[in-house]
C-alpha cells in the first residue's frame, strides 16, 4: 500500500504524518501550509505519526495503568508507552472516536481511527496534524521533555525584541496586539504561545493554535520581556522583581497536557529560569493606543 506523507516543522520539532489514504492539499487546514516542509530532517526531534483508517485493533491494556478518564480522554500508562482513546457520549452510548498507541516518548503515535473521523479526513481542512480537537495534546507533552511548554499568550516581535503578553481569553490581548502590529510589530500567534529554553537562551515561536483572529505564524524570536496583561482605564508598565510571584503568575497561564510528575518538574524549571533571566512587567491598557509608546520606550 502506498504511503502518503507530508512533513511540517514548528519549534524545533519535524512531524513526519504518514497516513493509509491520500494526503490532497486540501486534507489538513490551509494554516498548516507555512509550516510544511520538504525536508524531513535528523536526529531526536523528528515526530512520526500514522494515521490507520482500517479495522483498529482493541487496545492490549496488560499491564497498563489507567491515570486519566475524562470525556474527551481516556488515558494508559505503561513503562513503554502510552494509549491514548479519544471518547464521546452519543445517545447515551460511549463511543471511541479513535485510538492512539504512542512510545513513551511520544514520538511515534499511531492513531486507529473510526468512520466519522475518517469522514472528516476525506471532508478535508482538518484543524490538527493529529486528527484530535486540538494538536496541543501532543505538542505540549512533547515540549516538556525539551525545556518547553505552551501558555495562553500572544507573542508579538516589535522593534526587535520578542515578547509575551500573558492573559487569558478577554483580557486584551487580541486588542493589545493589533496595536503593535499597526505601529509595526508581526505578531507570532494570538492566543498561545511556545517557550524553549536553550544553552544560548529562552525562544518563543508561533504555532498553528491560534486564537479567534487567527493570526500566527511559522517565525520565532529569542524573548527579551514578559507581560501580564489588564484591561485599565489608564495606561501603566509596572517591573515585577519577585520571583515567586512572576512563577505563579505564569502558572496561571500555562497550558497543561495530561499533568504528570515529570511535566510538573520540567515546567517548573523553565518558569523559574524566565522568571530570573527575563524582566517581567504588569502592563494596564485601554483601548486608545498609548501604551504601544510606553513599550517602545520600556524596550529601547
Amino acid at each position: 500500500m502506498e504511503i502518503n506523507t507530508r512533513y511540517f516543522k514548528v519549534a524545533g520539532l519535524t512531524f513526519q504524518i504518514n497516513s493509509d489514504l491520500p494526503i490532497f492539499e486540501d486534507t489538513f487546514a490551509p494554516k498548516f501550509k507555512v509550516f510544511e516542509t520538504n525536508e524531513p530532517g535528523t536526529g531526536g526531534d523528528m515526530v512520526i505519526i500514522n494515521h490507520c483508517f482500517k479495522t483498529q485493533p482493541p487496545p492490549n491494556k496488560k499491564g497498563f495503568e489507567k491515570i486519566y478518564h475524562k470525556i474527551p480522554w481516556t488515558i494508559y500508562r505503561h513503562k513503554n508507552g502510552w494509549i491514548y482513546q479519544r471518547i464521546h457520549i452519543h445517545s447515551g452510548v460511549l463511543k471511541t472516536y479513535c485510538t492512539a498507541f504512542l512510545n513513551h516518548a511520544h514520538t511515534r503515535v499511531d492513531i486507529y481511527h473510526n468512520d466519522m473521523n475518517q469522514n472528516r479526513y476525506k471532508k478535508g481542512h482538518v484543524e490538527s496534524l493529529t486528527l484530535f480537537p486540538t494538536d496541543q495534546v501532543l505538542l505540549a507533552r512533547l515540549l516538556a521533555d525539551r525545556k518547553g511548554c505552551f501558555f495562553h499568550s500572544n507573542g508579538i516581535v516589535f522593534n526587535n525584541k520578542g515578547m509575551l503578553f500573558l492573559g487569558h481569553s478577554g483580557f486584551g490581548k487580541s486588542t493589545l496586539a493589533k496595536m503593535l502590529k499597526s505601529d509595526g510589530g508581526k505578531i507570532l500567534c494570538d492566543d498561545r504561545m511556545i517557550a524553549r529554553e536553550y544553552p544560548a537562551g529562552i525562544k518563543i515561536y508561533g504555532n498553528w493554535c491560534h486564537g479567534k483572529e487567527q493570526i500566527f505564524s511559522a517565525d520565532s524570536s529569542s524573548l527579551n520581556a514578559l507581560f501580564f496583561i489588564t484591561k485599565s482605564k489608564d495606561n501603566r508598565i509596572v517591573p515585577v522583581d519577585d520571583i515567586k510571584s512572576i512563577v505563579h503568575n505564569l502558572f496561571s497561564y500555562i497550558v497543561r497536557p495530561i499533568v504528570t510528575k515529570d511535566w510538573w518538574i520540567s515546567s517548573l524549571l523553565l518558569m523559574e529560569n524566565m522568571a530570573r533571566q527575563i524582566p517581567c512587567y504588569n502592563l494596564m491598557f485601554d483601548k486608545s493606543g498609548r501604551i504601544v509608546p510606553l513599550i517602545d520606550k520600556l524596550l529601547k
